[in-house]
């Protein structure tokens, strides 16, 4: 049904609303499928993979910096071991937005210090320039990884950003399909997908 799905739209849906509906579709499919062999549908997929899993807090938005660090300091209390942190400005916010990026990992780092795995997001907001200038800045705060630095579509520019610096660049959230993967995966654009 996903093929039949996928094939019909193809001209117009390879990526975006169209893969989006075609997903809520198959995880539907898969959850009456589960419910009426009454089973849970990670067993229909192959079963369990690990035990444990392990997990992030991952709410820590660009926000004043008091209500961030006490919103760090609650998932250290809780007992994270990995926290990720948004970032607020880009490259039309120019050196200014830099500095505020800066000012939240710095604030972040502050409370969790480097016993606690620091990842950020750019959410697909930075160009190419603006990354390339961002990763020596953030170097001193011993990233896990910088995840979605530039659009889900520049491979180069993500390979790029990999061999750039010493932080891990991870991607993929916006790719929808075993042909974009493939491409990822060939091109060894990623450290994280």
């Amino acid at each position: 049904l996903w093929q039949q799905m996928y094939r019909r739209t193809l001209a117009f849906g390879r990526k975006g609303v169209a893969m989006t509906a075609i997903s809520a579709v198959d995880i539907a499919l898969w959850d009456l499928l589960g419910k009426d062999s009454k089973q849970p549908v990670f067993r229909l997929l192959g079963g369990r993979t690990k035990e444990k899993i392990p997990v992030y807090a991952s709410r820590l938005y660009a926000m004043p910096l008091p209500e961030l660090r006490e919103e760090a300091q609650k998932y250290k209390d809780q007992g994270y071991t990995m926290m990720k942190l948004r970032f607020g400005w880009g490259p039309i916010d120019g050196a200014a937005g830099m500095q505020k990026n800066l000012e939240l990992v710095r604030t972040v780092r502050e409370v969790i210090g480097n016993e606690i795995d620091l990842m950020t997001d750019a959410y697909m907001g930075w160009t190419l320039d603006y990354a390339k200038r961002m990763l020596p800045l953030l170097e001193p705060f011993h990233l896990r990884w910088l995840e979605e630095p530039v659009i889900p579509d520049d491979t180069r520019g993500y390979r790029e950003l990999k061999g750039y610096g010493r932080i891990p660049i991870a991607g993929g959230e916006h790719e929808f399909t075993i042909f974009g993967f493939r491409e990822l995966l060939e091109t060894n654009s990623l450290d994280y997908i």
